[in-house]
């Protein structure tokens, strides 16, 4: 009924427009629009906001129209006349509007945007940005042409702290901000993958608007004060198509995207390795160091797509299966995400368009060579037991004595196309490889996974074993800890109890600001820290730590708001990162994240659907994006001994069920899943599960 009655209201001003722009009645096809943020939360509607659209003719109002936010928060005013002016009015009680409204707008034959950013009230007018961009020619300047990179996360920490993502030119600006000493961090990882970057050289040519700074940079802001010469720029590797892998020695492949400007449908060809896989086997392999069979590929190999729309959100994920048996000729082919390995796992699929494979292709292409189905042997070779003969075991050239088989392609190749619609007004970002599977590969472990190009060395890592010895965290919070009285900010305990005699580390009288580390080892045997450690914050239990080995601990594992950053096993060494996996054994550790941008009062997670105290595992928190400094997440474990949540979680807001999420991964559950309505959304940003490690 709204829509209805806003292009009601469309027409009745559209009209009355033409009529005061000199009769003009000919062309009603322009448009007015908008969209109106939170800043720094694009594509998010803010509740209670309201614009007002009118026309203007001489000076004077004729007409006024009220145009609704969409759940994106955008207005749109269509049917308009090929002249006009507009003034536009936007109404958000409690937020600054820039900017200032009413904003007059001429549309001069052509459509017209008109965004407004919304802000939260705070005295003080301090301002940082402003600019991460791509170094094309590595000289540390911001050469013309150099276009900027979206959706990088950059952080500030200090007075206040904050968290935002680039727009579409690169850019970023934090603003009502008090005077003090601030941190401005690039987060590295969100930069588009796919590319191997590069920091480019800092402080290059002597004007600070034009140059690169260090990532972090440190800014010192007067009262009222800003500096918007705080960029970063970043240089491309050649290899722009190369898909790293967790083993730097060995790329997992090429990836090549093509956006087609029309239609938005997006197609993404990944070649991988052949030092990990190929499509040769039997008696004819090559560069293969053990048996590799026809068998191998059939059944159990396939690649994870996963796809980012201009703000970072995930909104397409899926598994493509590489080659089944199938009923119909040629009796092999991929069956794409609709069985076999493939499968959707976020997203719709009337949005995967189009699959393909390159043996599918190979099987395909000679369909009509093959002499009855089941009949697979064409120039004297059974492609069933064996791949076409080449001149020798390490080359892929087909051998003269099968010519029908020359074009056979020896790579193996996944070719997906994707509807532009799946990314909406955000646009297309980027799409990543989180999984391949070989079963088995040439090299490696049978799963292997996309990581950023960091051109980093590889640093010797093993499997926890004998217990955890040594660790590293680091403090990933907003607010600066400090001790309470007798207890210190941060105090960690062997086991699960605050026992004088098993503190193997307090940060004393200190306080334990964000970005703190410290480093302990243990009290056991061989500096081992026995099942578990317990970690208590101003004296209070905050979380706890497996450090057996009995449960998966690496790298880049958190717990609330302590990071692991480093560590060793008595009997494994250094710790490598935690790899991503699927939900086993049951969620035992969540961390989401508070989509909203209106108040949420009173948020409480509890297990099972009932809002019963007894099984509380968080709050009540009032999240308010309007306080200073906000953190919009939070983190919370289960209540049973091993950790686990039961079979699901309940999230009440202000006594209210507004989300639910099942935990006994009887159903997937990954990371950036959406869970709850407007205006209450909730999305997991980390989790982990008993048996299966970080969530993917």
């Amino acid at each position: 009924m709204k829509a209805t009655r806003a292009v009601l209201l469309s027409v009745c001003l559209s009209l009355l427009c033409a009529s005061a722009a000199q009769g003009q009645w000919t062309d009603f096809t322009h448009t007015l629009s908008g969209y109106v943020w939170l800043e720094g939360q694009p594509y998010q509607r803010v509740d209670d906001v309201t614009v007002t659209i009118d026309c203007m003719a001489d000076g004077q109002v004729h007409q006024t129209a009220n145009a609704p936010l969409d759940t994106q928060g955008k207005y749109t005013l269509s049917g308009l006349p090929a002249e006009g002016v507009y003034r536009i009015t936007v109404n958000a009680p409690g937020y600054n509007v820039s900017p200032v409204p009413p904003v007059t707008v001429s549309l001069n034959d052509q459509d017209r945007t008109q965004n407004f950013t919304l802000s939260c009230p705070s005295s003080d007018t301090g301002r940082i940005g402003d600019f991460v961009w791509r170094d094309n020619n590595g000289n540390g300047i911001q050469d013309a042409g150099e276009p900027g990179i979206a959706g990088v996360t950059v952080t500030l920490t200090g007075p206040v702290s904050r968290n935002m993502v680039t727009d579409a030119d690169g850019g970023y600006l934090f603003t009502g901000l008090p005077a003090g000493t601030y941190t401005v961090r690039v987060i590295e990882t969100t930069l588009p993958q796919g590319i191997d970057w590069t920091p480019s050289p800092t402080l290059v040519g002597g004007n600070t608007a034009m140059d690169s700074n260090p990532n972090p940079a440190t800014v010192v802001l007067a009262a009222n004060g800003e500096d918007l010469t705080i960029d970063f720029g970043y240089v491309p590797s050649e290899e722009e198509g190369k898909v790293c892998s967790e083993d730097p020695a060995n790329p997992l492949g090429t990836r090549t995207v093509y956006v087609d400007p029309d239609t938005g449908d997006v197609t993404v060809v990944f070649v991988e390795s052949t030092n990990i896989n190929d499509n040769s086997y039997g008696a004819n392999i090559v560069g293969w160091p053990r048996n590799h069979n026809f068998s191998d590929l059939v059944g159990s190999d396939m690649a994870e797509f996963r796809f980012t729309d201009g703000t970072g959100k995930v909104v397409l994920d899926f598994k493509v299966d590489y080659i089944s048996k199938v009923t119909a000729a040629p009796g092999y082919a991929t069956m794409g995400v609709d069985g076999a390995e493939g499968g959707m796992l976020v997203g719709q699929r009337n949005w995967v368009l189009f699959t393909s494979t390159s043996l599918s292709e190979n099987f395909a292409a000679l369909a009509d060579r093959f002499p009855a189905l089941g009949n697979y042997t064409i120039d004297g070779v059974n492609l069933l037991l064996n791949s076409p003969p080449t001149i020798s075991s390490t080359s892929y050239e087909v051998r003269g004595t099968a010519p029908d088989l020359r074009d056979w392609q020896f790579p193996i190749v996944y070719s997906v196309t994707v509807s532009g619609a799946a990314f909406g007004t955000a646009g297309f970002q980027a799409v990543t490889i989180p999984l391949v599977h070989n079963s088995p590969p040439k090299t490696g472990t049978n799963a292997w996974r996309e990581v950023p190009c960091t051109g980093q060395p590889p640093t010797t890592c093993g499997v926890c074993k004998g217990g955890v010895n040594k660790l590293r965290l680091r403090y990933t919070g907003l607010t600066t800890l400090t001790p309470q009285g007798t207890s210190p900010a941060v105090a960690i305990y062997q086991g699960s109890k605050a026992e004088s005699s098993m503190r193997i580390f307090t940060s004393g009288t200190s306080n334990v600001p964000a970005g703190y580390e410290f480093e302990f080892v243990g009290k056991g045997s061989g500096q081992t820290m026995g099942s578990e450690i317990s970690i208590y914050v101003q004296g209070v239990f905050y979380a706890m730590i497996h450090t057996s080995c009995s449960q998966p601990i690496g790298t880049g594992m958190k717990s609330g708001d302590f990071e692991i950053i480093g560590g060793s096993s008595k009997d494994g060494g250094p710790l490598c990162s935690v790899e991503s996996g699927d939900c086993k054994g049951g969620v035992t550790e969540l961390e989401l994240q508070y989509l909203g941008t209106t108040v949420a009062k009173n948020v409480t997670v509890y297990e099972g659907a009932k809002a019963d105290n007894s099984k509380r595992l968080f709050g009540p928190l009032t999240l308010d994006p309007c306080t200073q400094p906000y953190d919009p997440s939070f983190w919370f474990i289960g209540k049973h001994s091993d950790q686990t949540m039961g079979s699901e979680i309940s999230i009440y807001v202000d006594g209210v069920l507004r989300a639910r999420i099942r935990t006994d991964c009887a159903q997937p559950i990954r990371l950036n899943s959406v869970y709850g309505e407007e205006p209450f959304r909730f999305m997991i940003v980390d989790g982990y599960s008993k048996d299966g490690g970080k969530l993917r």
